[in-house]
């Protein structure tokens, strides 16, 4: 997918995270295709947040969250990647959405 995309849209604590590792990784790749740590550390990527102010990494801060980009019609598709966590509160990510089997 990260090669089929124009950009990536991220939150604050992803986009922290990925900007981290992926600099870090340019030097020292560990086992990660080069190809792979090259597209991430040259693709655009669209910071959603409204706490960040500045942000490197090709990044351009957008205030506000994807909730506000999906209201004006600017997000095509959403590509999710969950690590499920067994503790804690908070919001449920699906909480509203019914998971029956589409047969």
């Amino acid at each position: 997918m990260l090669f089929g995309d124009d950009a990536l849209l991220l939150g604050r604590r992803t986009y922290e995270g990925l900007s981290a590792a992926y600099t870090k990784m340019a030097h020292e790749a560990g086992g990660v295709p080069i190809e792979f740590v090259d597209r991430m550390n040259s693709s655009p990527e669209y910071v959603a947040s409204r706490t960040l102010r500045e942000a490197t990494w090709n990044a351009t801060v957008i205030e506000g969250d994807d909730a506000t980009l999906m209201e004006h019609g600017l997000v095509d598709e959403f590509h999710l990647l969950v690590t499920p966590v067994a503790i804690g509160k908070g919001q449920h990510l699906f909480e509203d959405i019914d998971f029956a089997p589409q047969l």
